[in-house]
């Protein structure tokens, strides 16, 4: 088997360690004996979407969101079409917000891809802390740090439930999104090191997507990751009341 993982933007979107999100997807398809290359893209190369079988985009300076949006507006039609055919996408930390219909910054409102059936408002206060959250495949885990306020519309699927912490907007209980194999989240820090049962997910479905069978895949030690986890679940998440 062989995946191709395409990473857009590493230059200027890696703020909280997002590299080490693409490190574990390799890590782990070598640990199930599957072939990862990895396409890194910058802002001013072409993008090989169709090629790709997952896409990461990472955090970065709310600075430069406005040129990330744009650079990817030109694929817009060629990222539904990838959603549709259910491609494997993960955006994490402030590259969340550019998967809906539009966000806003510095008083300021921005198109968004429309990947996903929600909008973002500029708050008024960061939410920021460590955070936890109920999900469907397992209690998830990261840092979270934004000024965005996420609200899923009627065909969004929220990526899970806050145990502790803000998620989406702080005030309805929900964090990320689902919709197809599209997962968007503000949880960062870098997030799969810490979720190997997310990074795994992603895997399947991007072999189930290419080689037309979910993979049975066998369980995997993970200590490390767990004892990662563990000290946001019992420690990190005083930083929230």
């Amino acid at each position: 088997m062989q995946l191709t993982i395409l990473q857009l933007f590493p230059e200027i979107l890696n703020l909280y360690g997002d590299r080490g999100n693409i490190t574990v997807l390799k890590k782990r398809c070598a640990l199930r004996g599957i072939e990862a290359t990895v396409i890194s893209c910058s802002l001013d190369e072409e993008i090989p979407i169709r090629s790709a079988d997952v896409i990461y985009l990472g955090g970065g300076s709310d600075n430069d969101l406005p040129r990330v949006t744009e650079a990817l507006s030109q694929y817009k039609d060629t990222l539904l079409s990838y959603r549709d055919n259910g491609g494997v996408f993960l955006a994490a930390g402030s590259g969340y917000p550019l998967l809906g219909h539009q966000f806003s910054l510095r008083g300021k409102e921005y198109p968004g891809l429309s990947l996903v059936d929600m909008t973002t408002k500029e708050g008024t206060q960061k939410l920021t802390g460590n955070i936890s959250v109920n999900t469907p495949f397992g209690v998830l885990v990261g840092f979270e740090n934004h000024l965005g306020q996420t609200y899923l519309g009627k065909i969004a699927t929220p990526l899970g439930t806050v145990l502790s912490g803000n998620g989406n907007n702080g005030e309805d209980k929900t964090e990320g999104v689902i919709y197809k194999n599209i997962y968007g989240t503000y949880m960062s820090g870098p997030l799969l090191p810490r979720n190997p049962e997310l990074c795994d997910l992603l895997l399947a479905k991007a072999v189930e997507r290419k080689y037309k069978t979910f993979p049975d895949f066998p369980s995997l030690p993970n200590e490390i990751e767990n004892l990662a986890k563990g000290y946001i679940l019992n420690y990190g998440n005083r930083t929230h009341k």
